[in-house]
């Protein structure tokens, strides 16, 4: 028995009921509610619940769920103690992309058609849409405040709460877990993007003089979107073969010859580079400044100078981006020539592939750079 602020109580039997249903939600990537298991006359003081969940709760709990017990998330109040397994918070966040899109074509759209001045206030996706995506996919989570009414929280004002205000177990989710500088940030750089295009097809700006106005430039969209879809899919999927060989080949005789890291930096430098070309090749032609862009130009070669298998490029090309300005620094030359973060980011990608190192981190810095690079998110496969 432990001595609590306002009790005496048996650990063994408080504590194994609370324990299963909190293995059951790190098993199926859920949250569950522990409130409902304590007896309300021994657990009305908050110190007493979390004295609960984060010192005798561990004891019970099976050895290999502790480390992702340990990862995942609590919110204890007066009215509940939610526990949120690190896979439920992973899956949310990924949930944000879509609806930053979204949203940003509508925050654009609504600048550009009332000639609003593009101010960060409005620019968050709204709390409501973040709690009402969250709702549909963890149903058991907006039961949990059927009784608040979300719907009427439509601003993105509602993202920052008064001290001591509690709105409901999803909404605290979002604002604790999905409010970030970054998510922000995307926000921000995402509406930024979507205006910027919007003035472009308005005024029918196109890069250099070689075609114009905005049909053509939708037309162009459409094309980026689909080759940017299809490549950043083909991209992952041979990582994830050159990943799985890797892995089936350790341990085997003559696994040794399996040279993974030259399968990888073979198929940046191929697909990789291919991938960097349409994003590059897209970006210019959204500037409106030729005289900087124009110096730009790509060389094409089967192999590159590194004499690798071409197991993994699978008959791609090799892409290098060349300048004929800025003494040839075609990095230095990408942050000149495009405004605000978009030049460092080309100047980041492109310096990756040049630098051979691993996909993974290539994979990683294109998810997290696409929507505010070109208004496009990475594309993930499922």
């Amino acid at each position: 028995a432990v001595l609590m602020k306002g009790s005496i109580i048996d650990t063994e039997r408080v504590c194994r009921p609370i324990a299963n249903i909190v293995e059951t939600a790190i098993l199926n990537n859920s949250c569950c509610n522990v409130k409902g298991c304590l007896p309300d006359e021994s657990f009305e003081a908050v110190v007493d619940v979390e004295m609960l969940m984060t010192e005798m709760l561990p004891v019970a709990m099976a050895e290999s769920n502790l480390k992702s017990f340990r990862a995942g998330y609590q919110i204890i109040n007066t009215s509940v103690a939610m526990f949120f397994s690190e896979a439920m918070v992973k899956d949310c966040q990924s949930m944000l992309n879509p609806l930053i899109e979204e949203h940003s074509k509508l925050r654009a759209k609504h600048c550009i058609e009332n000639d609003l001045e593009m101010k960060t206030d409005g620019n968050l996706v709204p709390l409501v849409k973040v709690a009402n995506a969250i709702g549909s996919k963890y149903p058991d989570l907006a039961l949990l405040d059927a009784e608040r009414d979300i719907v009427a929280m439509s601003n993105g004002r509602c993202w920052e709460a008064e001290e001591g205000q509690f709105d409901g177990v999803l909404i605290e989710f979002c604002r604790r877990k999905l409010l970030s500088d970054e998510f922000k940030r995307k926000c921000n750089r995402a509406v930024k993007a979507e205006v910027s295009l919007l003035k472009s097809v308005r005024h029918g700006l196109s890069v250099s003089s070689k075609t114009g106005g905005a049909i053509h430039r939708e037309n162009v969209g459409a094309s980026f979107e689909s080759s940017f879809r299809n490549l950043c899919h083909l991209l992952q999927l041979y990582y994830k073969s050159i990943e799985s060989l890797g892995l089936k080949a350790q341990g085997v005789e003559g696994g040794d010859c399996i040279n993974t890291k030259e399968l990888e930096v073979d198929l940046l430098r191929g697909l990789g580079s291919c991938l960097a070309k349409l994003i590059t090749e897209f970006c210019i032609f959204k500037s409106e400044d030729d005289t900087e862009t124009g110096a730009l130009h790509f060389n094409m070669s089967k192999k590159g100078d590194a004499d690798y298998a071409s197991a993994s490029t699978v008959d791609y090309p090799v892409f290098e981006l060349k300048c004929s300005q800025s003494g040839g620094d075609v990095l230095k030359h990408l942050r000149k020539s495009f405004p605000g973060s978009a030049g460092i980011m080309l100047s980041e990608m492109w310096g990756a592939i040049g630098s051979n190192e691993g996909l993974s981190g290539f994979i990683q810095f294109m998810t997290d750079s696409c929507l505010s690079l070109v208004g496009v998110p990475f594309s993930l496969l499922d």
